[in-house]
């Protein structure tokens, strides 16, 4: 991988090459708690520091899976030991050992009845049909906080989950994190809890956004409009995922797409990345994208002047993050 750095292994982050893109292990997935977001990092603005729930899969799914897997690995048995039991061309047959002959006892006559009698009448158990099992259980609770909070339960009962985030940073050190399509991810903002992983990860994520910096009240009109010499886009720096500690594998494969000024067609950055990268189950990652980005021959790509412009210069192509129905083992820090 050309100029591509896995810290959990030989890096720290403040080793890491500031103009390389570089993947972070920070450690097991309870380095991120839902409930107070990013607490362990300096810069936020207010309430920007939240991750996106990613409702992945569900256990039953996973489970189903496996029971496929084994089911075929049965069947792939069965079918290469029969054709074992054909020799080769010129190859003496091993000798076949006859099977026992199971002996079965005699049953009763008293179970056929006379030709022309009815056999007595035998009573039949009644099987109570079982219960029918709910994903998602119904909410009988009548009281206010508790049905809320049971409603949360059983939305979430069964559900394998994990967070993605995609983190922006402008010049002058603010950092938020996005819900695409150039929006703030706040807390407590309209749709905010609407949004989830599933619609994140399908979508391209601008690499340049309005940083909400530039909101700020104008001098001359108390207004909370935007004043024009202080626009400024924030860039995408930082790609976060927290795995789930099951049994399926996440993978990154990020694809950076530009519009290099004065080229008609648009193209990919080469990030060093060649292969999909599998992400550890339970773990918390960040994916460091470059502060600079260049060409082919790698000159530098100059950033586009025109805001408006700019922020439609760059993405970071929709799909990059995946998850697969497999296992693969938990990485290690380096004090672990």
């Amino acid at each position: 991988m050309k100029n591509f750095l896995a810290a959990q292994l030989e890096l720290s982050y403040d080793d890491a090459p500031e103009d390389d893109s570089a993947l972070l292990f920070l450690g097991p997935s309870t380095v991120y708690k839902n409930n107070v977001g990013l607490d362990k990092t300096e810069g936020f603005l207010n309430n920007t520091n939240y991750l996106i729930p990613w409702s992945i899969t569900t256990v039953n799914d996973i489970k189903l899976h496996q029971q496929e897997q084994l089911a075929k690995e049965v069947k792939d048995s069965a079918r290469s030991s029969v054709q074992e039991e054909w020799p080769m061309l010129g190859k003496i047959p091993a000798p076949v050992v006859a099977k026992p002959v199971k002996v079965i006892s005699a049953v009763s006559l008293e179970a056929f009845p006379a030709l022309g009698t009815n056999p007595p009448p035998t009573a039949t158990p009644t099987i109570a049909p079982p219960p029918t099992k709910q994903l998602f259980e119904a909410n009988e609770n009548n009281g206010g906080r508790r049905r809320r909070y049971n409603r949360m339960r059983d939305r979430l009962q069964g559900l394998v989950r994990g967070y993605v985030g995609a983190e922006y940073e402008c010049a002058q050190g603010h950092r938020f994190l996005s819900c695409g399509e150039g929006r703030v991810c706040k807390l407590g903002h309209a749709s905010h809890p609407k949004e989830h992983g599933n619609y994140f990860v399908h979508q391209d994520l601008q690499i340049f956004i309005l940083c909400p910096c530039c909101y700020v009240p104008n001098s001359n009109t108390g207004s909370g409009a935007v004043n024009s010499p202080n626009e400024m886009t924030a860039q995408l720096m930082r790609f976060y995922v927290v795995t789930p500690d099951e049994d399926i594998t996440i993978t990154m494969e990020p694809k950076i797409k530009i519009n290099v000024p004065g080229n008609e067609e648009p193209i990919i950055v080469d990030l060093g990345i060649n292969d999909p990268l599998s992400l550890g189950p339970g773990g918390s990652y960040v994916l460091r994208l470059p502060f600079i980005y260049r060409d082919n021959n790698g000159s530098p790509i100059p950033i586009e002047t025109d805001l408006e412009k700019r922020m439609a210069s760059a993405v970071l192509q929709k799909d990059c993050v995946k998850f697969h129905y497999k296992k693969t083992p938990k990485w290690v820090g380096l004090n672990g």
